[in-house]
C-alpha cells in the first residue's frame, strides 16, 4: 500500500490501494487548536462511501451533518476556495499520481455540487438555518362525541361540531407546549373544531406575531362531508382570533373532486402540505387538521397510513427543502389526560361501499 500524505486536506492520509480509495483521518497535533475553534467541514466531505460509492443517501447525510455542524455560508466559502487552493499545490507537485487522474475529478465535482446547492437553497444562509419543523396536529375532542344527538339538533345539519370543555383544555396543552417555541404560523382547517383548537394554541404563544392562516385543503374528506361541506364564514373565523391572517391565499380556493373513502383526499392534502412548506419557506409552522388528513401526510412521509389522537403533535423536519424526516408521531406527553383520544377511530383507512 502506498501513501501519500502532504498535509492535504488539513491533516488527511490517503491510501491508494489497487485503485479503491479509502480516506482515513489523521490527528496532527499542529492542527489541534484550529479544529478546536474551527469545525472542519473537509472531515465530512471526504469519506470512504463518499469517494468510493457517491449517492444521492450519502450526500443527504452530509448535508445533514453541514447543518449540524452550524455552518455559515461565509465558513463554507472560505474552506471551499483553500480546498481548491491545496488541490491545485498537489496536482503541482505530485502530477502523475493515482490520485489527479482518478479521484481529483470527483472531488472536484463534489465540491461543486455541494457549493451549488448550498448557496442556492433557501435554508443555507447567515441565519445558520438548513432545517425547520413542520408540526402536525389534531384538532381537540368534538361535542359529538360525547353528545350523539349533537347533529340532529343543530338547525344547520352541518358536520362542523365545536370542541368540548376537554376538548378546548386540550387545545390549552397543546399551546402550553408551543408557547415558548418561534412559530411563523398555524396554518388551519376552516372547520370549527380546528379553528378553535388553532385559536387556543395561538393565544398561549408568547409570539404574538404568529398568524393562523386558514387552509381549506386540510379539511376533512368530501365525503364525510355535506356537499359542499358547511364552514363557517371568515367573518365568523374572525370571532374566534385576532390572529386571524385575511391576507393569506389558500393553496385551495375551491376543492377539486375526489374520490370516496379515507384514501380520496389523499393528493389534495399533499400537495397542500408540499405547497404550504413553500409558501413558509423558512419558519417553523403548526399544521391543525383532521385524523384523516394527517394519516395521509404519514402515508405520503413513511408509505403506510397511520391515524392519530385528537391534540396530539407530530413532528417533521423540513431538511433544507430537499426532503421531510417524520422524527415522531402521534406524541401526546404533553396531555394531562391521555386516556379516549380517538386514536384508534381508524386502523385502516376505510374505503368507499361497493
Amino acid at each position: 500500500m502506498k501513501i501519500v500524505d502532504c498535509n492535504l486536506f488539513y491533516g488527511f492520509l490517503i491510501p491508494l490501494n489497487c485503485g479503491r480509495v479509502r480516506v482515513r483521518k489523521f490527528y496532527c497535533t499542529t492542527n489541534n487548536n484550529r479544529d478546536a475553534k474551527n469545525p472542519d467541514i473537509l472531515n465530512i466531505w471526504f469519506n470512504s462511501y463518499l469517494l468510493e460509492d457517491f449517492s444521492v443517501d450519502s450526500f443527504d447525510l452530509i448535508m445533514e451533518l453541514l447543518w449540524k455542524k452550524n455552518m455559515q455560508l461565509s465558513q463554507f466559502c472560505e474552506l471551499y476556495l483553500a480546498c481548491l487552493v491545496k488541490l491545485k499545490i498537489f496536482c503541482v507537485t505530485f502530477p502523475n499520481c493515482f490520485f489527479c487522474f482518478h479521484i481529483l475529478p470527483r472531488v472536484n465535482l463534489f465540491l461543486s455540487l455541494l457549493k451549488t446547492t448550498l448557496i442556492s437553497s433557501r435554508f443555507f444562509c447567515e441565519t445558520k438555518q438548513m432545517s425547520r419543523t413542520i408540526w402536525l396536529v389534531r384538532h381537540g375532542q368534538r361535542v359529538d362525541n360525547v353528545d350523539k344527538k349533537w347533529k340532529d339538533n343543530n338547525p344547520t345539519k352541518w358536520d362542523d361540531p365545536e370542541l368540548t370543555i376537554r376538548g378546548k383544555q386540550q387545545a390549552h396543552e397543546v399551546g402550553k407546549h408551543f408557547a415558548n417555541m418561534n412559530i411563523e404560523a398555524i396554518i388551519t382547517s376552516p372547520f370549527t373544531r380546528c379553528i378553535e383548537t388553532s385559536a387556543q394554541i395561538a393565544a398561549m404563544m408568547e409570539n404574538k406575531a404568529t398568524k393562523i392562516c386558514v387552509e381549506p385543503g386540510f379539511q376533512e374528506p368530501l365525503y364525510m362531508c355535506m356537499t359542499p361541506p358547511g364552514v363557517p364564514s371568515m367573518e365568523k373565523i374572525k370571532e374566534y382570533s385576532t390572529q386571524i391572517d385575511e391576507s393569506y391565499k389558500p393553496v385551495f380556493e375551491k376543492l377539486p373532486e375526489e374520490a370516496k373513502g379515507d384514501l380520496g383526499c389523499a393528493d389534495r392534502v399533499v400537495k397542500t402540505f408540499q405547497e404550504v412548506a413553500k409558501k413558509f419557506p423558512s419558519g417553523n409552522i403548526i399544521i391543525v387538521s383532521h385524523g384523516t388528513p394527517i394519516a395521509n401526510i404519514h402515508a405520503f412521509l413513511k408509505g403506510h397510513w397511520k391515524y392519530v389522537g385528537q391534540c396530539t403533535i407530530c413532528k417533521v423536519t423540513d431538511m433544507y427543502g430537499q426532503s421531510f424526516r417524520l422524527d415522531y408521531w402521534s406524541d401526546k406527553k404533553h396531555l394531562s389526560q391521555t386516556h379516549d383520544l380517538r386514536e384508534d377511530e381508524r386502523n385502516v383507512p376505510k374505503l368507499p361501499s361497493p
